[in-house]
């Protein structure tokens, strides 16, 4: 448990000199502290009015040191650490909750966040619309978010890649989230009338190429992972890969909206000028007893093969399928379905 009332935390700064590593410099640490070199944490930092703490030196790597940053259980109080236009950084080791957002990775590329836990992080329409979400990434590309926990948090996602729609150009282009627990993101927060809790969201619009893999993600509010159309703004989020996650029991919430499926691919086949989430790969995941469909794709040319997909539309007297293609002029129209192991589908071209 952290303390529930910390005056401040001591950074301790690394160098590496003469073949072992050396402490130079020790300085108190509270809320709001700008980061620029190399810091281990000592002590927790919190509780936070307004934002953790700021990353925003290239290549640095901030280590929770197993403590935990924390907010306020209120809408409002910011994103706990954010790595802020920065290249190389990395956040690590520690507990991130109670904030609008646990951890954001805002411009820059090239970032990791892993080992961190990212809990009770809500957000809400009073905060910034971007915030709601354990760990997320915006407009930034080549990052990789792997072996965290993501439990807790909400209206929108576990972990998330989430863009500016009004400057759809500056996207998120070959982001990796792999090895998570994602697992228990169902929250409803003030202002936002029904659960619409993903567990991985990649919402956009232009977040291309994303790599999500070797994940477990249960107990979401609405999906367990979905990829987003365009938004009308002509940059799809294309060319992703769903491949070897376990995807079980997402989609249960007590809404009179649309129950979660286990992976949504969303697009719309009778409006071509909606761009989907097209040329994604799916394959080889687990996905099993999800409240609707257990893999959905209303997008184009995908290729779905080797996933197992059984006991899913759990929901009672939902109509949904363990695999199920929404194109259906011409049936499954550019997609690929093969080698998967399921129960029921809603066409014959899924194999």
């Amino acid at each position: 448990m952290h303390k529930k009332s910390i005056g401040a935390a001591i950074v301790v700064v690394l160098l590496v000199g003469f073949g072992a590593v050396q402490p130079v410099h020790a300085a108190p640490l509270g809320c709001g502290a700008v980061i620029t070199a190399n810091t281990t944490l000592t002590a927790d930092v919190g509780p936070c009015n307004q934002g953790g703490l700021v990353v925003r030196g290239n290549g640095v790597t901030l280590d929770l040191g197993g403590h935990t940053v924390f907010g306020k259980p209120r809408i409002g109080d910011g994103v706990g650490v954010l790595l802020d236009h920065v290249t190389g950084s990395r956040v690590t080791h520690g507990t991130v909750m109670s904030f609008d957002a646990g951890v954001e990775v805002l411009g820059g590329g090239s970032n990791s966040v892993d080992g961190i836990t990212a809990k009770n992080n809500v957000g809400g329409a009073k905060s910034s619309k971007n915030l709601g979400d354990g760990i997320t990434i915006q407009q930034s590309s080549d990052n990789a978010v792997s072996g965290n926990i993501a439990t807790g948090n909400g209206p929108f996602s576990g972990i998330s890649i989430v863009d500016d729609a009004t400057n759809p150009s500056v996207g998120s282009d070959g982001n990796t989230i792999s090895g998570n627990q994602v697992v228990g993101n169902n929250v409803v927060a003030q202002g936002v009338p029904v659960d619409q809790d993903d567990g991985i969201r990649i919402e956009g619009p232009n977040a291309t190429n994303t790599v999500i893999a070797n994940n477990r993600v249960a107990g979401s509010g609405l999906d367990g992972i979905a990829i987003f159309a365009d938004q009308g703004t002509g940059f799809p989020n294309s060319g992703s890969v769903v491949a070897a996650n376990n995807i079980n029991g997402n989609g249960f919430h007590n809404f009179p909206h649309r129950k979660g499926d286990g992976v949504i691919l969303f697009g719309a086949p009778t409006n071509p000028l909606i761009l989907g989430a097209d040329e994604t790969t799916v394959e080889s995941n687990n996905v099993a007893n999800n409240a609707a469909d257990g893999i959905a794709v209303t997008s184009q040319s995908n290729s779905i093969t080797s996933n197992t997909a059984q006991g899913n539309a759990a929901y009672p007297g939902v109509t949904a399928w363990d695999l199920h293609d929404g194109n259906t002029t011409p049936p499954c129209d550019s997609n690929t379905w093969s080698g998967n192991t399921f129960g029921t589908s809603n066409q014959s071209c899924i194999s």
